[in-house]
């Protein structure tokens, strides 16, 4: 089943995540506060989706932990979303999910990260170098479980999320 409550929210969630980035790790200028007030708006939305939605939960966590293992959560706005994600699910729990998939998409997430750094520590340019900072391996992961399972909220929620912040990343080259 499709849930465009879903979809939307990760659009938005999308958008918030890279524009918490900009401000923080790329100078662009906002108010005062605003990474910690985009990244507390970013992280109640991710632990909404993951409490209202099994089908999408181990993919939202697992990407959130395979972030985490890569140090991705560096700064303030990031370390804010990271709390209220934290404390909505403390508030509103979790439903039960996959564990399966759960590590297959913090493996694919933490693959990408991965990806990511090898990227720019031998600065890879060029074509694979474009395809890395997709980070394609986490919608691969998705692409496959959903047409392994019929759950195409799982990918479907994850591209909307990577148009957003794809997009919304254009703004600032």
């Amino acid at each position: 089943m499709i849930e465009a409550p879903i979809l939307l929210i990760a659009l938005l969630t999308g958008f918030l995540t890279k524009l918490t980035d900009m401000i923080d790790e790329h100078g662009l200028r906002f108010f005062r506060g605003a990474s910690i007030l985009f990244g507390s708006i970013y992280g109640i939305l991710i632990g909404y989706v993951i409490s209202s939605s099994a089908v999408v939960a181990p993919l939202w966590i697992g990407a959130f932990i395979g972030v985490m293992i890569f140090g991705k959560i560096d700064a303030a706005g990031h370390y804010a979303g990271l709390a209220a994600a934290l404390l909505y699910l403390l508030i509103f729990g979790m439903p039960s999910f996959s564990w399966l998939l759960l590590a297959v998409f913090m493996i694919s997430s933490a693959k990408d990260e991965f990806w990511v750094w090898y990227k720019r520590k031998n600065r890879l340019k060029g074509w694979l170098g474009r395809l890395i900072e997709l980070r394609p391996t986490t919608e691969t992961a998705a692409f496959a479980a959903s047409l392994i399972t019929g759950a195409w909220m799982l990918w479907l929620s994850i591209l909307c999320f990577d148009i957003a912040y794809n997009l919304t990343g254009l703004v600032n080259r």
